[in-house]
């Protein structure tokens, strides 16, 4: 018995992995070296860097939702003003 389709349905697609091999010994001797070749200044530095741009992201955030809530403050009297005058006129 044939079925008539009215749509043609999109096959699934095809998950393709690529297994990678990990290495954990290598990965702890190359943190290692790392953490050896940072200086305190270096240290001292990034975390400076990390606070102030912490602080600025923070009042961006407030002051877009600030703005954000002004707008929604704007929209929702025009359109009360706007419903009074078309039912009142």
């Amino acid at each position: 018995m044939a079925i008539i389709r009215f749509f043609k349905l999109p096959k699934p697609k095809q998950f393709e992995h690529i297994p990678i091999y990990y290495d954990s010994k290598k990965e702890e001797n190359e943190l290692g070296e790392n953490k050896n070749s940072r200086t305190f200044e270096d240290s001292y530095e990034t975390a400076n860097k990390s606070k102030g741009s912490y602080r600025q992201q923070r009042k961006k955030t407030s002051m877009d939702a600030a703005k954000s809530n002004i707008r929604i403050l704007i929209v929702i009297i025009v359109l009360q003003v706007l419903a009074f005058y078309f039912l009142f006129s």
